[in-house]
């Protein structure tokens, strides 16, 4: 009979004792945290009123699971991203973003440099790129999208078509400002290089757009175009009056996105089994947004928010893990 080299004798020897000690001891899975309250969770969103009704239903459930939480919600997405990413020095204060816009809107503020449009130039993600300090872990908001929009009695039905309207075709585009929707800013200012001549891109705060379009309907002109987002307020406001332009070239491409759950990679162990399944599960039809922005008006987006999980319950409860369904 063959003899085991004595090395090999050893070598077993030493996984016996091994796998022993596994069976008496096995490995324990990373413990469950048993008390979320002594969890501080700070929740940022960027300062704009769909975003912050959004936000609102989310830090609401993780109240409700335990969390003790501070909300940042009042500032533009250039002074908001840099506390969540660290970006430039700043300390990165905020655990979790709700509503961000990804894969395009609000990919510039999520690099390693601070992108503030007055100051340098959008920071562009390399090919393949998979950023190491933060991850997705849900969707909030189903489409946010940048549109351009014309009257309903306008001579134009795609972007196209201003490439070739009339001289009597106002060239000054009416848009939303910096600190509203940046996003905005950028593909209108894009648009407007593209056509090349006069056109401008003009920028307004939300009362101010609105009251530029219901000038202009007011006065019987069709020969303008709009730009603004989807899902929000605006839509019940301007939306019946104005209609969406088919986003031909040389609108770009880029201008669809989903308002995502982010949160920093070494934060994630402050979450519950039970705060991950929901994170992962809140979710908003633009519908719902667009109702929650229009109440804001009424209100503050927190009671919007509040309004919107009283008339949901089942809803809201499901994300929560939790079902009351009655026959």
């Amino acid at each position: 009979m063959a003899r085991k080299h004595p090395l090999a004798l050893t070598v077993l020897a030493m996984a016996m004792v091994v796998h022993g000690a596994l069976a008496a001891h096995p490995p324990r899975e990373q413990p469950e945290i048993q008390n979320p309250r002594a969890i501080q969770l700070t929740v940022g969103t960027p300062g704009v009123s769909f975003h912050q009704v959004a936000n609102w239903v989310v830090v609401r459930g993780l109240e409700r699971l335990g969390y003790n939480v501070t909300v940042v919600d009042s500032l533009p997405h250039r002074d908001m991203y840099p506390m969540f990413t660290g970006s430039n020095g700043e300390h990165p204060s905020i655990d979790i973003v709700t509503g961000s816009d990804l894969p395009y809107n609000h990919l510039p503020y999520l690099g390693p440099t601070k992108y503030d449009p007055s100051v340098n130039p959008p920071w562009h993600a390399p090919p393949n790129w998979r950023p190491s300090a933060w991850r997705v872990i849900g969707t909030v908001i189903q489409t946010v999208e940048i549109v351009v929009a014309a009257p309903t009695a306008a001579i134009v039905s795609s972007v196209a078509n201003l490439t070739t309207v009339p001289e009597s075709f106002s060239r000054d585009i009416i848009g939303l400002d910096e600190n509203t929707c940046p996003a905005c800013v950028k593909n209108g200012n894009y648009l407007t290089q593209a056509l090349g001549g006069a056109w401008h891109y003009k920028q307004h705060n939300g009362t101010a757009f609105v009251a530029a379009i219901e000038q202009k309907i007011s006065a019987g002109e069709t020969e303008f175009v709009a730009v603004w987002y989807q899902p929000t307020y605006l839509n019940g406001v301007v939306g019946g009056k104005l209609r969406q332009l088919d986003g031909t070239s040389p609108w770009p491409t880029d201008t669809v996105n989903q308002g995502k759950i982010i949160i920093r990679n070494d934060r994630i162990s402050k979450l519950t089994a039970e705060a991950r399944g929901f994170l992962g599960s809140m979710f908003l039809t633009n519908k719902d947004v667009v109702e929650m922005d229009g109440w804001a008006l009424q209100g503050s987006p927190e009671q919007a928010a509040a309004r919107w999980i009283r008339e949901n319950p089942h809803v809201f409860a499901m994300n929560m893990g939790q079902f009351n369904i009655t026959a």
